[in-house]
């Protein structure tokens, strides 16, 4: 059993949607007194994530600022991340600017370790599949673990009031 990003395919492979995260810029509470518009971007250090093998499903601040309407002059410039938790590390030491998803750094948010920037609405999603063998359906301890996982999925994240897939709500400066 895994949780993924991708729809694998395989025999006897049982695929199930478990959630989808929306992608939006973060950073350190310190840095987002800096950042009031768009433009501020400029000046600050983008990082991004890029895994190996590239994954299509991640998206680049280029997309991003593409879809947001925003204009920005070296999308591609700053430092690479081959995971998004250390981009994220990064971005709470103050190191720049990410794209977080919602999934991943709504609990930090909450605890003002990286603040949302812009609320500006795009299209890019991410979707969470579990796979597991289709033999595992009916064993207890499996549909036990599945069914609590399920629960989990669809409980507000971390004091948000909006369930996982949802739209995050954009907290206060600090």
């Amino acid at each position: 059993m895994c949780i993924d990003d991708s729809p694998a395919s395989g025999q006897n492979l049982q695929i199930e949607w478990l959630t989808e995260t929306d992608f939006f810029p973060v950073c350190s509470a310190s840095m987002s007194v800096e950042l009031q518009q768009a433009p501020d971007f400029q000046c600050k250090t983008l990082l991004h994530v890029r895994s190996a093998p590239p994954s299509a499903h991640y998206p680049t601040w280029r997309q991003w600022f593409g879809e947001a309407g925003i204009m920005h002059l070296e999308p591609e410039a700053g430092p690479v991340f081959s995971e998004a938790y250390m981009a994220l590390q990064a971005a709470m030491a103050g190191q720049g600017l990410v794209l977080g998803q919602s999934i991943l750094v709504d609990h930090d948010m909450a605890a003002g370790r990286l603040v949302r920037m812009l609320d500006t609405p795009v299209s890019l999603r991410m979707s969470y599949y579990l796979l597991y063998p289709q033999q595992s359906q009916g064993e207890l301890a499996f549909e036990l673990f599945r069914t609590w996982l399920l629960d989990e999925i669809r409980l507000p994240l971390y004091g948000s009031t909006v369930s996982a897939g949802g739209q995050n709500p954009v907290l206060p400066h600090a």
